[in-house]
């Protein structure tokens, strides 16, 4: 889990607005050319994944929550700016990244994140590889030693908020790969990011928890998954 600021900052004050606005923009990506296509109805195909992430922030406003959830493939590319503590970009493949080309984690940060004012609050669920900083922000939380670390940018770049906070759970580290669960859904057998299916099992059984026990969870979640399927473990919180 990543956020934009200290951890001190989860703990905000209650919102005055009459009527905070909820959105969400909700990417499902099946690609032409995998051979894991998304047989999902929903049309996020069709949708510009960049003008949705400047809509979900567009006006937006005191108490306002917005969730930005991506399922698709991720990469890293070399970092030209020096803002990056390990030299690498991190990057979302919408559908159209042939033509053109990927979503670098400054531009979300500059999309999605400096945006943010007084008292937004935004949750991003990544389910990518190399995902760990894709949002840029600068507390890292790890979950093996229960702590934050601080990783600002080398060349000073401010990579915050207007105000806002910020909160990202990620598939995995910068430098690992996310895998599949197999789970069944209506009925059927299908495939989905051990991240998401975690997410869910965690929320179902604890609506009401922690951000430390909702992490704790699905890191708990993907563990028991990778021993139960032989798997090494290679999504790590």
């Amino acid at each position: 889990m990543t956020l934009n600021c200290s951890p001190s900052a989860l703990v905000s004050s209650v919102a005055t607005k009459k009527h905070p606005r909820k959105r969400a923009f909700l990417c499902g990506v099946g690609y032409r050319w995998s051979k894991c296509r998304s047989k999902c109805r929903a049309k996020t195909d069709e949708v510009e994944h960049r003008k949705g992430l400047k809509w979900l922030v567009h006006g937006n406003s005191f108490g306002d929550s917005l969730v930005f959830y991506f399922s698709g493939h991720g990469l890293q590319s070399d970092d030209e700016d020096g803002d990056e503590v390990d030299g690498s970009n991190e990057a979302i493949c919408p559908l159209d990244d042939d033509d053109k080309g990927v979503i670098l984690d400054n531009q979300i940060n500059s999309m999605i994140v400096k945006p943010l004012r007084k008292s937004v609050t935004l949750h991003a669920i990544m389910d990518c590889c190399h995902s760990g900083s894709v949002l840029d922000l600068t507390s890292i939380y790890h979950h093996k030693r229960n702590q934050w670390v601080e990783e600002f940018p080398p060349n000073g770049t401010f990579k915050g908020t207007s105000g806002g906070l910020a909160i990202c759970i990620s598939a995995c580290k910068d430098d690992q790969n996310a895998y599949n669960e197999q789970m069944t859904y209506t009925g059927l057998k299908t495939a989905a990011g051990a991240l998401t299916y975690s997410f869910i099992q965690a929320v179902k059984k604890n609506p009401r928890t922690t951000y430390a026990a909702l992490v704790n969870s699905i890191q708990d979640g993907i563990e028991e998954s990778s021993k139960t399927h032989g798997r090494k473990i290679i999504a790590t919180l």
